[in-house]
């Protein structure tokens, strides 16, 4: 590599410093959220046990709210093949050998493939 400028090495370092100071931040906000969790959870306890679902301190108030969320798993190969085999059983289709199954499953790989041609931007001079 060619020898650096020293503009150029100056904006590298300031670059690392506040890469490095992101990633000290990052770690104080993960411990800050640590401890808020621990809290939540005994300001919950006392909520669900008082049955109340509002606390109000000075002019803050916090409101216990349930909420369901629904996520789907994500579909595996395994699962699909054995959907397919409970179908085909269901409607008394016999398979001569496991190829179709096979087939069916190559198909849906296949078809799940996407290739995107994007512009990434890189912050700093980070590649």
């Amino acid at each position: 590599m060619e020898e650096l400028s020293s503009d150029f090495r100056e904006n590298v370092i300031k670059y690392i410093r506040f890469d490095n100071l992101i990633s000290e931040k990052n770690l104080e906000i993960k411990e800050l959220r640590e401890k808020k969790k621990y809290f939540e959870s005994y300001i919950l306890d006392f909520l669900t046990k008082s049955n109340e679902s509002i606390v109000c301190v000075d002019d803050d108030k916090i409101r216990k709210i349930d909420i369901e969320s629904k996520t789907k798993l994500p579909i595996k190969e395994k699962f699909i093949e054995e959907a397919l085999y409970e179908v085909l059983e269901k409607h008394n289709i016999e398979l001569e050998n496991d190829n179709f199954i096979n087939d069916v499953l190559n198909n849906i790989e296949n078809k799940r493939k996407h290739v995107r041609t994007v512009l990434k931007r890189f912050k700093g001079k980070k590649i």
